[in-house]
Formats: C-alpha cells, structure tokens, sequence
C-alpha cells in the first residue's frame, strides 16, 4: 500500500468558518445581524456585561432581557 503525498496549494477553510464567514460578512445577512454595528457601543457593552455576569449566550440574554422587558412594561399597564 503506497500512500501519496498531499499537496494544496491554499488550505481550505472548515465548514463552520464558512458558515460564520457566510453569515457575519454583511450587517444585514441572512439569519444573524451583528448587534455591534446595529446597537450604540454603550448599549452593546451593557449587553456584553450581562452576558459575561449571567454566563449566557447572546441569544439566551436577548431573550432573557427581552421577556423580562416585556412583563416589565406589561406589568406596569394593569
């Protein structure tokens, strides 16, 4: 069994860094936006402070603060 010598000449990038290329490359893509270029960078650091306190996901503390804002203002009608 003789086995041949690999030789590329660029490396090819995994699936995953595709996809995230694929997603993050424009503001407006198709399934993720990038809150850092949509939100004020006060407000995107006061998120970031939540994430790291809570150890949360970005969508896990988008949906926590988004629920919590919503009885919040819900509560406060009634």
């Amino acid at each position: 069994m003789s086995h041949r010598p690999v030789h590329r000449s660029t490396l090819k990038m995994t699936r995953q860094a595709m996809r995230m290329r694929f997603l993050t490359r424009d503001p407006s893509g198709p399934k993720m936006r990038r809150l850092d270029l949509l939100l004020p960078n006060e407000t995107f650091r006061k998120l970031e402070e939540i994430m790291d306190s809570t150890n949360m996901r970005r969508r896990e503390a988008l949906e926590s603060l988004i629920l919590a804002y919503h009885s919040r203002i819900f509560a406060g009608e009634k």
